[in-house]
């Protein structure tokens, strides 16, 4: 209903533009006349979100913390698990039993699981024995994460501390569609938990880094999903959701490149459609 009276449609990738042509010319058919929205595809402002809150928490203790409870003294492999969505934690003997998957997949692979839990999951004692098992398989169980100390987790890889290179040695298991989103642009492979996912656009951009297995009683997805993920590419790609990064100005002075974020590009398309240009982005 919204989109329908809007004058500007600003779009996170080219598959959510081509999904707004599309529902434009049912409502022109509909409606008798033309739409008038018009239709930018900008990237995605969750991405500058993650490069920004992972630049302002690498220097937290808040963030040393954190790496400390997830590392250990061990700098080996791991696998971060989130799991949080209710059609999963209400069951508890579903639960118990992907976790139990999850678990014997990634040791299997030489990764070992720890368990970011959800306040679902530590406040129901129904989960009593989903933990347990977890922990019983070599697991570690921590408390949530905090967004900015994630973000630096998954971005970390550019040697400038002791946590370098946890990016390049972690999978990431969740049902979370915003952490599956973020761990793919970081080049952090990923297993996402449902049987479908909403973000078909991670699909259409990270295909090589991400898999997807329904919960269920048969491990064998679960193992050959874990398995294809730390095998998957982490080279760099450019992403349709934008890089996060602002170009940073030339020598001589003069300012660089139009900026490359997402935020940049949403404010270049209003400052285009406010002036009548309408041509900067197609």
């Amino acid at each position: 209903a919204i989109d329908a009276e809007a004058d500007l449609l600003l779009c996170p990738s080219p598959l959510a533009a081509a999904t707004c042509r599309i529902e434009r010319a049912a409502l022109t058919a509909k409606r008798g006349r033309r739409g008038s929205a018009r239709i930018a595809h900008v990237g995605q402002t969750g991405i500058d979100s993650l490069v920004r809150a992972a630049a302002a928490e690498r220097d937290w203790p808040s963030f040393r913390a954190c790496v400390e409870a997830i590392l250990g003294t061990d700098d080996g492999k791991w696998a971060l698990v989130t799991l949080h969505r209710a059609a999963l934690t209400d069951d508890p003997k579903l639960l118990r039993s992907t976790v139990v998957q999850i678990a014997g997949a990634c040791a299997e692979n030489g990764y070992r699981p720890v368990w970011a839990t959800h306040p679902r999951v530590t406040g129901n004692p129904g989960h009593a024995k989903a933990l347990s098992a977890f922990l019983a398989l070599g697991g570690r169980v921590i408390d949530p994460l905090g967004y900015r100390s994630l973000a630096a987790l998954l971005l970390a890889r550019d040697g400038r501390d002791e946590v370098s290179g946890f990016a390049d040695r972690a999978i990431v298991v969740t049902d979370s569609g915003g952490l599956a989103e973020d761990a793919a642009y970081a080049r952090v492979p990923v297993v996402i938990v449902r049987p479908t996912t909403e973000r078909q656009e991670i699909l259409a951009a990270f295909p090589w880094r991400v898999g997807i297995v329904a919960p269920g009683w048969d491990d064998s997805a679960m193992r050959a999903e874990v398995k294809a993920a730390v095998a998957m590419t982490r080279g760099y790609v450019p992403s349709f959701y934008g890089d996060g990064y602002p170009y940073a100005p030339l020598d001589d002075g003069s300012p660089g490149l139009p900026a490359a974020t997402a935020s940049a590009r949403t404010a270049l398309a209003i400052s285009d459609y406010l002036t009548a240009g309408y041509g900067v982005f197609p």
